[in-house]
């Protein structure tokens, strides 16, 4: 649990100081470590005709804040834990919160062009996952985009927040079987736990090999 923790702070700051360079350059250098600019990686897979997201589960806030800054996008965020989306809001990173459960979305098909659901599938028992991965489908008109820990993560409680239990895990196969392009961020699974630094090192590799990495984006294009 510290280490997510940890990384998830490293990655911030790192954010925080690579979003002052050119826009061409951080796309180059999230092409080669996607899971450090996140935000990056997700507006180059936008459907191009994205205007709509919905981000379910917003957490801290990142890798969205990166998202939030161009101006074409209008962002609603969804979380169960109101200390998050206040967070969110102090920080100006969406357009619209709303408190809710995300196993019960109060929205109608085909709402948002892209939906968004990082970091939360695996908080999810695996009834509930695959319910509400066609649940996704179904409001999304264009796009819907998972990231995942490959494997199951051991983590409890934290921020005083019980929806940070991990109940599930999920593997690029099933995913890949559901339609969807998977791709590994964040290195080599195996190192996490005694090298973190070294670990990210992999990531160029692991991106095209998911199933060793420690997390996986998976996209999936409804239009096509």
């Amino acid at each position: 649990m510290h280490s997510i923790i940890a990384i998830n702070i490293v990655k911030e700051r790192v954010i925080s100081i690579l979003r002052r360079f050119p826009p061409p350059l951080r796309a180059r250098i999230s092409y080669f470590y996607p899971g450090v600019l996140l935000s990056e990686m997700l507006l180059l897979n936008f459907d191009k005709d994205t205007r709509t997201i919905l981000d379910i589960g917003v957490g801290h806030g990142s890798p969205v804040i990166g998202v939030k800054e161009n101006s074409q996008y209008f962002i609603v965020g969804i979380d169960a834990f109101l200390p998050y989306l206040k967070h969110c809001k102090a920080r100006k990173i969406h357009n619209e919160y709303i408190l809710c459960d995300a196993r019960h979305l109060p929205f109608k098909t085909k709402t948002f062009d892209t939906v968004l659901f990082l970091d939360v599938l695996e908080h999810l028992s695996k009834r509930h996952g695959k319910a509400q991965i066609k649940k996704l489908e179904e409001i999304a008109r264009k796009q819907v985009i998972i990231m995942a820990p490959v494997g199951f993560w051991q983590q409890g409680a934290y921020d005083n927040n019980i929806w940070q239990v991990h109940k599930s895990e999920w593997t690029p196969s099933e995913l890949m079987k559901a339609g969807y392009i998977v791709r590994g961020l964040s290195g080599a699974r195996f190192l996490w736990r005694y090298h973190l630094a070294l670990s990210l090192l992999t990531e160029p590799l692991t991106y095209f090999r998911p199933e060793l990495a420690f997390e996986m984006l998976c996209i999936k294009n409804l239009t096509q």
